[in-house]
């Protein structure tokens, strides 16, 4: 796991394989293997927000500026380039 300029709020999970940059995650998120936060397009960094509670899958990619917001499952193998919704959202 590798982490550069990220928050992690209590009780948030980061697995094996997982590189989280320029991000702010949320108490209790859960972010699965090999989740990667693509947070740069070559010209600038952004920031990805992954919300409390938030759960990523193993193999996701979060573009961003998405925002991953609160109680929101993003299923394995995902690429959010999108606003994720809350609770009730998925991202297949």
């Amino acid at each position: 796991m590798e982490i550069k300029n990220t928050e992690l709020r209590a009780r948030a999970k980061v697995s094996h394989l997982t590189y989280l940059g320029n991000a702010s995650v949320g108490a209790e998120a859960n972010s699965g293997a090999g989740t990667i936060t693509c947070n740069c397009d070559g010209f600038g960094k952004y920031r990805t927000e992954i919300g409390e509670g938030a759960f990523t899958g193993s193999n996701s990619f979060l573009v961003a500026v998405a925002t991953i917001r609160k109680g929101t499952f993003a299923g394995s193998g995902s690429v959010i380039t999108e606003n994720v919704p809350g609770a009730t959202g998925w991202a297949p």
